[in-house]
C-alpha cells in the first residue's frame, strides 16, 4: 500500500489523468501477480543463475 500511496501522490503532482493512474496501478498488480506465479517470484531465477556459474 505504501507503493500505491507514493505512486498516487507522484502521479497527482504530475497532473496525470485519473484513468491513467488506475491503469498504471492495475498494471503493477498484474505484474506482481505474474512474477509471483512464475519462478521469478520464488527465487528460481537466482537458483538458475548460480547453477550456471557454478557449473
Amino acid at each position: 500500500m505504501l507503493i500505491f500511496g507514493f505512486l498516487g501522490n507522484m502521479l497527482l503532482l504530475n497532473d496525470i489523468d485519473s484513468n491513467t493512474q488506475l491503469v498504471l496501478k492495475g498494471l503493477i498488480i498484474v505484474i506482481a501477480v505474474f512474477l509471483q506465479q512464475t519462478d521469478f517470484g520464488r527465487g528460481g531465477w537466482l537458483k538458475r543463475l548460480t547453477r550456471r556459474r557454478g557449473g
